[in-house]
């Protein structure tokens, strides 16, 4: 079991603080083996959240937030917001899993069955201003799946080895959707009801893949392999009569099937102290339907790539050093993206065209001297979209004629070439530096930690969304420190920890949305606690 429990860090204008958790977990697992060559596993987890964690916060005043040109507010402070959705957060998970393992001899059979079901419920402020304007409500957001895979593992005395296998999955994903705010009375005035749409999705996927490997000398080893998927994708809609006012169908369905071959190739040689790598993987990611989608549209396109990547590892001083070094070239064709859709649908994915990704990235870990453990990485990382003509984007005009939706509003949908232009999420430099000591206490186990983590600046949504440019992130620091101590003979451990101990301010998202404004999640400032973990 297990239960977390945190105080809020955002100080809304209504007195309430945001940012609170209330999460628990009971989980269970049991393993049986009524023969030498049979085992039988598996478990099950029940999860529960309660928690006022949806914190968008506004970013700038008027004029580009839309409700501020007659409320006149403005964002205070980093962590100051102004929310009037008193509806918490609430999510509920249930998942099981089940293996069997048959040894036959030379290969086993593995059967793995999991089935997941989640639900969760949200009211989200849209205008992000104390003014009861715009919400955007997801009434009811969850679903099953269920997953079947059967493998075959050999375990041959010869060179050669192999891993076989086929997958089914059945995904089938819901999404209720509400408008509801002042700006929507005229819906109810109407037809006596919000905008309201309900979403089922539905998948069908199939894979078989294989992939063997070769011992070459002993030291020299081979992999290659494949998967065959093919995906079947639908939705269906079912539009309220307030988002018939806008002119979206009363229901409507579409189907898209999508189909991929993605193989794999490994050349390795492992020496012991030196392992030296090169690999080649495609890869492939399903198309399928956004979703809320109150319009009908096209079915988002797969997303394919292909990555090269060599690499060294080493290990020295009887394992007390050990370094990795990589290389990788990647080019991607029809990345998805989100992009944020004001027609009352959220966010929308679509494909981006295509993108360029080059890097290297070292890592180093040692053992200097009994107890004592310190590590550090570095990473570059240059990725570009090389073609994104006609992206989605938020312009701005001053005069507030340009949004036909919206009379008056500054920021209004627009589209850009962003070709040449930075990949989201993509900052050039990453860095950490880690240290770990363990000693002993009057005979209690006791440890101290540490990290800090660097990441450069980067990009939240594609062209940093719009003219504006609102929607990046300067380069930050980040540094956490924990410990524990364990009495003797126990299974107990009681520790602390202090995450953000520098106090850096940095944003969880920052979105330009039209007409609305811009708004940002703020990141918990400095966070401390206790934890309390018993092993039986």
């Amino acid at each position: 079991g297990r239960l977390r429990k945190e105080d809020g860090y955002i100080a809304n204008f209504d007195g309430r603080t945001l940012g609170q958790q209330n999460n628990y977990t009971v989980r269970a697992r049991a393993r049986w083996t009524p023969t030498d060559n049979l085992e039988v596993y598996g478990g099950v987890e029940w999860q529960r959240s309660r928690a006022f964690e949806f914190i968008d916060q506004l970013g700038n005043g008027a004029p580009t937030c839309y409700v501020c040109q007659t409320t006149g507010q403005t964002q205070s402070s980093f962590y100051e917001a102004g929310e009037n959705a008193p509806t918490p957060y609430y999510n509920r998970l249930f998942k099981a899993d089940l293996r069997v393992k048959l040894n036959l001899g030379s290969v086993d059979l593995s059967s793995l069955t999991t089935y997941f079901n989640n639900i969760s419920v949200q009211r989200a402020d849209n205008d992000f201003t104390q003014a009861p304007v715009f919400f955007f409500n997801v009434l009811r957001n969850g679903g099953k799946a269920y997953a079947q895979e059967f493998q075959l593992t050999s375990h041959f005395d010869g060179p050669f080895s192999f891993i076989s296998g086929v997958n089914y999955l059945r995904d089938e994903p819901h999404l209720d959707i509400q408008l509801d705010g002042s700006a929507y009375d005229f819906s109810v005035a109407a037809t006596g009801a919000y905008p309201a749409s309900f979403n089922s999705l539905k998948t069908d996927s199939v894979s078989a893949f294989l992939e063997g490997t070769y011992e070459v000398t002993d030291q020299i080893k081979v992999i290659a392999g494949g998967r065959y998927t093919h995906d079947k994708r639908e939705i269906s809609v079912t539009n309220g009569p307030g988002f018939q006012l806008f002119g979206a169908p009363a229901a409507y369905t579409r189907s898209a099937s999508f189909e991929a071959f993605t193989p794999r190739f490994v050349l390795a040689w492992d020496n012991g102290p030196v392992n030296v790598y090169y690999s080649y993987t495609r890869a492939f990611k399903a198309g399928g339907f956004s979703s809320a989608a109150p319009f009908p549209g096209a079915p988002v396109d797969p997303e394919k790539m292909f990555n090269h990547e060599v690499g060294v590892k080493t290990s020295s001083f009887g394992g007390k050093l050990r370094t990795a070094l990589s290389a990788f070239y990647y080019k991607n064709k029809g990345l998805q993206t989100q992009i944020i859709d004001a027609t009352g649908s959220g966010t929308v994915t679509q494909n981006a065209g295509a993108t360029e990704g080059y890097g290297v990235e070292f890592e180093v870990n040692g053992d200097p001297m009994r107890g004592v453990q310190l590590g550090a990485s570095l990473g570059y990382l240059h990725a570009d979209y090389l073609s994104y003509p006609n992206a989605s984007q938020v312009c701005f005009d001053p005069t507030g004629t340009s949004n036909p939706t919206a009379p008056g509003a500054t920021l209004y949908a627009c589209s850009m070439d962003l070709s040449g232009t930075r990949v989201a999420h993509a900052p050039r430099i990453t860095a950490s530096l880690n240290a770990r000591y363990s000693f002993d206490i009057a005979g209690w186990e006791a440890s101290l930690s540490g990290i800090a983590q660097y990441r450069s600046s980067f990009l939240f949504w594609p062209g940093a969304g719009g003219q504006l440019g609102y929607d990046r992130q300067k380069g930050y620091t980040i540094a956490n420190i924990s410990g524990y101590v364990s009495p003797p003979g126990t299974g107990l451990r009681l520790g602390l920890y202090a995450d953000n101990v520098l106090g850096t301010k940095y944003a969880l998202i920052r979105t330009t949305s039209q007409p609305y404004g811009t708004y940002f999640s703020a990141a918990k400032p400095v966070t401390y606690g206790a934890r309390v973990e018993y092993n039986f």
